[in-house]
């Protein structure tokens, strides 16, 4: 089994009981990827999204 599914399985399980869109920082287009990168890394947001839409 991958992490990504052991992931998912998590959410979905849990999804009643624990906010998990509200540890969402900041949400980033692609050409955006190194700073959200950068971001995580130096602790300026906790969960980077990267919305290839945006």
């Amino acid at each position: 089994m991958s992490h990504f599914y052991l992931a998912v399985k998590l959410v979905e399980r849990y999804a009643d009981t624990y906010p998990f869109l509200s540890i969402i920082s900041d949400e980033y287009s692609l050409d955006q990827i190194a700073d959200a990168l950068d971001d995580v890394e130096n602790l300026r947001v906790m969960k980077a999204i990267i919305d290839p839409h945006r």
